[in-house]
């Protein structure tokens, strides 16, 4: 059922909000206003060096006569994501309407309060709506692998070991988002690569993560060992109970953060995959709009060591630490039990070392610098030396092309060059929700984590990044958190 509420006419624009209800127990869509306010929207990429946070909105609700929320919040099932209920909210700003939040309530995040006025009773509520994306991650490995399995796209392969049926890594990232319910049918462009200046680089041709394609068949061999289902100890089935896993190995693989958002125009959920750094070449800019300042000289994001090791093979492995007796230099031998990892994951994918075929379990990485389509020529194996940017050394630092831990190495050196430093980090509140950006117009779009925005501390000009966005239209404005991008 579809309750089409109110409009909600503010400073930043209109409001529509529309629930879309699954449960069987029929409420009646209310004619008065029943929202209080549309509170903070919140979105961080990392909450920790290792943690994203999943987006959230807050809303106050005042119930009407037929208690309308009460029940629609009552009549859903007893989990801690109301996933019956979904509540979408778009902004219109001047005549276009662009997607603000589309989410499911949260369950420990629905306060009731009933006020007595003589015999009358009035119940507000504060209810908070966890982002889409939290489906995400109840959805099954299992459908994730037959989607995967079922949407590889077929090529003209005819020679030993060349892919026969491939996927490139944001299709992977789109078979998540379908094997979470959000959209009806699979589309391997539902999920875009975002980056600015390049921070890795994979193989001889410098391929960046957008032009990666991993092998679900091989001409010759079949079904590679991670997406043969029929053999579950050596598929994924193995290595990964749960979404969430899986998801941080494959973030981590590739430098990632993956946002999910609504297409209006195309009335389907997206996503983008994200270079955790140097993700945006231009700033945003507030029009001098700046309320509140905080500075502080170290962020909380530090990290000291890090370790990779390939899923398949516990024995190939590759670490670096900022405390070890040779700091910052990588390793891929045991490291001394005085050393501490924050950062610990499993590469799900990995690069063949040159000059060798890329075996049948289906890590080895492939390339090709146009989009794959049926019965194109399947794509190239990446082999050569890689390269990835250290923050620290302000330079891309290579991995040999020798080496049977090319990712290893590359992933270690490159999270801790990137998070083993203190980083500067600005509070920042600024009136109104909105920005421009590239010379564009105002809008509230455009505010977003990892944008980038260049601050004068009075010592240097330099480049920062959005880590937590805090965007309240109650109150009118926006609260930035920036942490220092690079040296």
């Amino acid at each position: 059922m579809i309750h089409s509420l109110p409009t909600i006419s503010t400073v930043h624009g209109v409001f529509t909000v529309v629930i879309e209800q699954y449960a069987s127990v029929l409420v009646t869509t209310p004619t008065i206003q029943t929202i209080l306010s549309i509170g903070k929207r919140r979105s961080c990429a990392f909450i920790t060096a290792t943690d994203q946070e999943i987006g959230r909105l807050t809303l106050k609700l005042r119930d009407d006569d037929a208690q309308f929320w009460y029940e629609l919040l009552a009549s859903s099932t007893y989990t801690e994501v109301c996933y019956n209920i979904q509540i979408k909210i778009t902004l219109t700003e001047g005549a276009t309407e662009r997607y603000f939040f589309y989410g499911f309530p949260l369950r420990n995040g629905i306060k009731w309060t009933t006020h007595y006025i003589g015999t009358n009773r009035i119940r507000t509520c504060e209810l908070t709506i966890v982002e889409a994306s939290r489906a995400i991650f109840d959805g099954s490995v299992e459908t994730w692998l037959e989607i995967v399995q079922g949407e590889a796209i077929g090529t003209s392969a005819s020679v030993t070991y060349e892919p026969s049926k491939v996927m490139s890594v944001r299709g992977v990232f789109a078979a998540l988002i379908y094997a979470g319910g959000l959209n009806a049918a699979f589309d391997k462009g539902d999920v875009s690569f975002v980056y600015g200046t390049q921070d890795l680089k994979f193989g001889i041709a410098d391929n960046n993560v957008g032009e990666l394609y991993i092998a679900t068949e091989l001409f010759d061999v079949g079904p590679t060992e991670y997406f043969d289902s029929s053999v579950p100890a050596t598929s994924f089935y193995h290595y990964y109970s749960t979404i969430k896993d899986l998801m941080a190995d494959l973030l981590h693989n590739f430098g990632l953060v993956f946002q999910v958002y609504y297409d209006l125009a195309n009335s389907r959920y997206k996503g983008k995959i994200i270079q955790c750094r140097r993700a945006y070449t231009t700033d945003l800019s507030f029009s001098g709009r700046e309320k509140i300042e905080d500075e502080t000289t170290a962020s909380e994001l530090l990290i000291s060591g890090t370790r990779f090791t390939q899923l398949t093979d516990d024995a190939k492995f590759a670490w670096a630490s900022s405390v070890a007796f040779d700091p910052y230099v990588i390793a891929v031998t045991a490291p001394p039990s005085n050393i501490s990892f924050d950062l610990d994951y499993k590469t799900i994918f990995s690069q063949a070392p040159i000059a060798t075929n890329p075996g049948s379990t289906g890590k080895e990485l492939f390339y090709s610098a146009t989009e794959i389509e049926t019965s194109d020529a399947p794509p190239v194996l990446v082999v050569g030396t890689s390269n990835y940017y250290s923050y620290r050394q302000e330079a891309d630092q290579s991995v040999s092309s020798s080496a049977t831990t090319i990712v290893e190495r590359m992933m270690s050196g490159y999270y801790l060059n990137q998070l083993g430093i203190q980083w500067k980090k600005f509070s920042h509140n600024y009136g109104k929700i909105t920005a421009s950006e590239n010379g564009g117009g105002e809008t509230f779009s455009v505010v977003d984590m990892l944008k980038r925005r260049s601050i004068n501390d009075d010592a240097d000009t330099l480049n920062y990044l959005a880590n937590l966005v805090e965007m309240d239209s109650e109150s009118a404005e926006v609260k930035i958190d920036w942490i220092q991008e690079e040296l």
